[in-house]
């Protein structure tokens, strides 16, 4: 087995004893991920392809596919040669993607690193276990001058040298992305038979489906003649070539189709490959999926959230989901930034599908200001050097090419989609007020009110104090209860016969279509008071000056960023006065105190003969964003009977449709509740036992101090 002609070298043995010889793999996995990669990095991809599994012409690993129990590393052998043959930065920077191939992307270590540690440098260490893999010299042959020019070339065309640590630290990220998923698949594909693929996606169909739906809209009032013009004017501008389009619409002014419209026009001449939107609440994304699906009903529309939790049927989805193999991706910040900044390729195989797309991030303002550098970063790397384009979508819009020269110290070229903003006059359908006092006292009986509040329990507390008719919102309340309380209060609004007050949280800020006479909303940041105010008047059907938002203080105490948010805004109001809180100066303003706030400037943490040192695995611990602080609570009722008995019985339910009967609480609520008997976690879901504690009204009481007797 030494490397003699009539000896056969296997990859993989299946369940059925047939055998993968190790140099198709090879060839088959450098194939696809030469394939995956961009023009410019296709010899890269297949270089590392041939090399992640070097190691497996060990004889000892042999041995191991013939049934012995022995213990043998192989990952990093195609490492330690890559770094003899190609010395220096460059076959370091496979040496990251080789030696990670299976337990992720490692930290670099240093050169006195014990040899059974897990950094590049312990993996790479002469004295390091590994036997005679030379075997592969019979059967591979690996083209390294060509890896090597796209390499030279690629790093000859960075002009700003400042950037060259975090183009290193991408590429790897990049190369290995290619390599894992093209691993994936070949082993996949060997073991189980080819995966099930999505059908092909119609862009130019979709954009005729598009065109039609715009054309069906009328414009005949004002606030329609305005929503068309602005869409008009960034229909124009998105012809201008650039990494960066910003697209700051009022709310009401249609952002959502527009986006579409000017994504799809950016595919179709850019020639890209798949639209992903990024978008920060997975209610939106719902809603959002729902919109395009109901648009595009031929296109095949893939979330990827953690409440979408796809079934044995959809297996095609299924597949997608794990790298991202779709025409249309809709995600969260969570699962676009982690699958960037992880280091294991359960998340990483995603990220050379992100290249040479077009993505859009909805309610951009939301990104956590705290990871605004490394967000940014990534997008660039993106943008600039792997061939997507970026559209940043809200209706409050920082000044992100500011940002970045405070924060990054770089122009970067962005296109205002909207520079005239006359006709946003149009969609100004409110007053903004400051309220003294306590804002029950001020309510007025004649007009459908909505008060949003920045807690739960402070809006239940109020909703129990008021005698009137009304409705209390929260994620308390499971999403099934929430939808049938919005569509009654949307009939009451509707019909004009009786008046409401609704006692919510912010979730009805996040794209919930409601139209109130009057809102009030607890001091918050600007952005929230503004969402606040897209539903206030929403279809401008009656005049500005009767419709009114008022800003009011409890004596809850704001903690966190919500405190920072609530303060800075304060400051504001006193600054530029109430009634301009709108306008594009205080916006930008809030934004910018809220940056300085959180935002500390990185020290330089490499050197210009450092660089290469990255700890990939200590980043990924490090680089934490937070989908949810809340987990979700079964509420059992007859409609998911059923399933509650399957997951009792077998540990399987069909838990998509469990979630729209979950309500949503704190991880520390969640404690007590388990601690004081009321939950209880079956096959990690957590269903509420005590039915007492629940109510249509107010949704589940999370005091679990109620006043009952169980026997």
């Amino acid at each position: 087995m030494a490397g003699g002609k009539n000896v056969n070298y296997y990859a993989h043995t299946r369940e059925d004893g047939e055998k993968q010889l190790l140099k198709d793999h090879l060839q088959q996995t450098a194939k696809l991920a030469g394939d995956f990669a961009l023009p410019e990095f296709r010899h890269c991809a297949q270089l590392a392809g041939l090399l992640h599994d070097l190691g497996k012409y060990q004889p000892s690993f042999q041995k191991k596919l013939e049934g012995k129990t022995i213990k043998i590393e192989h990952s990093a052998c195609g490492a330690v040669e890559i770094n003899k043959l190609l010395r220096g930065v460059f076959g370091v920077a496979f040496a990251y993607a080789v030696a990670g191939h299976h337990a992720g992307l490692p930290d670099y270590g240093a050169d006195q690193d014990d040899p059974d540690e897990g950094s590049l440098c312990a993996k790479l260490h002469p004295r390091r276990y590994r036997e005679n893999y030379s075997a592969y010299q019979s059967e591979v042959t690996l083209p390294l001058n060509e890896a090597a020019g796209e390499l030279a070339s690629f790093f000859q065309s960075i002009s700003n040298a400042e950037v060259y640590p975090d183009c290193y630290e991408f590429l790897v990220r990049y190369l290995y992305s290619c390599l894992t998923d093209a691993d994936f698949l070949d082993t996949e594909r060997f073991c189980r038979g080819e995966r099930p693929h999505l059908p092909n996606a119609d862009f130019e169909k979709c954009r005729e489906q598009l065109n039609e739906k715009f054309a069906s809209f009328q414009a005949k009032t004002a606030l329609q003649r305005a929503r068309s013009s602005l869409q008009e004017q960034a229909y124009r501008r998105i012809e201008k070539d650039a990494p960066f389009y910003l697209l700051n619409m009022p709310t009401g002014s249609g952002k959502t189709l527009c986006s579409m419209k000017l994504a799809l026009e950016l595919l179709r001449r850019e020639k890209k490959k798949r639209i992903i939107y990024v978008i920060p609440y997975t209610s939106i994304i719902e809603q959002t999926a729902e919109v395009f699906e109901t648009l595009f009903p031929e296109l095949t529309i893939l979330q990827h959230h953690s409440d979408y939790i796809l079934e044995e049927a959809e297996r095609e989805l299924q597949a997608a989901v794990e790298n991202w193999d779709a025409p249309v991706i809709i995600t969260t910040n969570v699962q676009f930034f982690e699958s960037i900044y992880d280091n294991h390729s359960s998340r990483l195989r995603k990220l050379h599908h992100m290249a040479d797309s077009v993505i859009v991030f909805d309610e951009i303002h939301t990104l956590p200001i705290g990871y605004f550098i490394p967000c940014f970063q990534a997008i660039e790397q993106l943008t600039t050097y792997y061939r997507a384009k970026a559209i940043f979508l809200t209706a409050t819009m920082p000044d992100f090419p500011a940002l970045v020269e405070r924060y990054l110290g770089r122009h970067v070229e962005m296109v205002d989609l909207i520079p005239d903003r006359v006709d946003c006059s149009a969609f100004e359908k409110c007053n903004y007020e400051w309220l003294e006092g306590d804002v029950l006292d001020d309510l007025d009986p004649s007009k459908n009110t909505l008060i949003i509040f920045n807690r739960k329990k402070t809006a239940e507390r109020y909703y129990r104090n008021y005698a009137g008719k009304k409705y209390y919102l929260s994620t308390y309340l499971t999403p099934t209860d929430r939808s049938e309380k919005i569509r009654e209060i949307r009939e009451i609004l509707a019909s004009s016969e009786e008046k409401i007050v609704v006692f919510s949280t912010s979730l009805i800020e996040a794209g919930v279509d409601v139209d109130f006479e009057s809102v009030y909303r607890e001091l918050s940041g600007i952005d929230n008071i503004l969402q606040a105010g897209g539903r206030c008047n929403r279809e401008g059907k009656r005049p500005k000056e009767e419709s009114v938002v008022k800003i009011f203080r409890t004596e809850d105490k704001a903690i966190g960023e919500m405190a920072v948010k609530a303060n800075v805004a304060k400051g504001l109001i006193a600054d530029y006065g109430v009634q301009s809180i709108s306008s594009l100066e205080c916006v930008k303003a809030y934004f910018d105190e809220m940056y300085d706030f959180i935002i500390q400037k990185p020290k330089k943490s490499v050197t210009a003969n450092s660089f290469y040192r990255i700890d990939f695995a200590s980043k990924a611990k490090a680089f934490q964003l937070i989908e949810s602080t809340t987990v979700s609570v079964v509420i059992p009722c007859e409609e998911i009977a059923e399933e509650l008995e399957k997951l009792r019985h077998t540990g399987f339910a069909d838990r998509r449709k469990l979630r729209r009967y979950a309500a949503c609480v704190n991880y520390y609520e969640l404690n007590d509740l388990l601690a004081a008997g009321v939950v209880r976690n079956e096959h990690d879901v957590f269903i509420l036992e005590v039915s007492d504690y629940y109510s249509e009204e107010t949704g589940l009481n999370v005091d679990h101090e109620a006043d009952f007797l169980t026997f």
